[in-house]
């Protein structure tokens, strides 16, 4: 299934599929690799995050906890990291800014692909 925008435009890597999206998935890697992120640094970035995420559950213990806003932050936390090489506490109000227009814009462009 191919997900398009209503000018029939498949736009960026997150709504391409098929020959599109391996197209968009090469050039973001090629990209990347230019800019210095390579494995070692992308393994390191991700476990920074995964550090955190562990610490987190360490100090709730045995109580019942809701992992989908976790798991997201820390990839909203990656990916911002990516973009501008800072780093931001998970509790930290810019980071639950940048995740809370983050998931509306998702949410609202889910809307318009699959309007109610």
């Amino acid at each position: 299934m191919e997900i398009v925008e209503f000018d029939g435009a498949i736009h960026g890597i997150t709504l391409a599929s098929g020959q599109e999206w391996q197209e968009q998935r090469r050039f973001t890697f090629r990209h990347l690799r230019d800019f210095g992120f390579g494995k070692n640094y992308m393994e390191e970035l991700i476990q920074e995050e995964v550090d955190e995420l562990l610490g987190w559950l360490k100090y709730l213990g045995n109580n019942p906890v809701c992992l989908n806003t976790k798991f997201t932050l820390a990839v909203v936390n990656s990916l911002w990291r990516i973009i501008t090489g800072k780093r931001f506490d998970h509790s930290d109000p810019k980071l639950l800014g940048i995740f809370e227009s983050f998931f509306m814009a998702n949410r609202n462009h889910g809307r318009n692909i699959l309007p109610e």
